[in-house]
């Protein structure tokens, strides 16, 4: 029943359908908002994914920003996905990596688990 909307601007919104009201609603200065996910495992958490390669956790029990990993990417986050009932999420950038993002840490934050990834640029020469 509950979806979260990112914007251009950096807003994210949070609104419950069948209602029909926003829940909430919070303000990232990252820049636009490209992906959205929420944590099933545990503490109710959603990650907003900017263009900018940044990535905020928000805590929706107290409707504040619980933690950030900056520069998550080397540019846009093309995709963040919470794996379903772990404590792990999964991030995709323009940077042609692949990060997989463990949160274990006291604070609520994550550390990078695993990563891969290919060429950020074009090939300039081919033999």
């Amino acid at each position: 029943d509950v979806v979260a909307i990112g914007l251009e601007s950096g807003r994210v919104i949070v609104h419950n359908l069948r209602e029909d009201a926003t829940l909430m609603s919070f303000a990232m200065d990252l820049g636009a908002i490209k992906a959205l996910s929420f944590r099933t495992d545990g503490p109710p958490v959603l990650a907003s994914a900017s263009v900018q390669g940044h990535v905020a956790l928000w805590d929706l029990e107290a409707a504040r920003l619980s933690a950030r990993i900056d520069f998550a990417h080397d540019g846009d986050v093309c995709a963040a996905v919470f794996f379903n009932g772990e404590p792990v999420m999964l991030t995709s950038g323009a940077d042609n990596a692949v990060k997989m993002w463990l949160f274990d840490l006291a604070s609520g934050g994550a550390r990078l688990l695993r990563s891969r990834s290919g060429h950020a640029a074009a090939p300039v020469r081919v033999r």
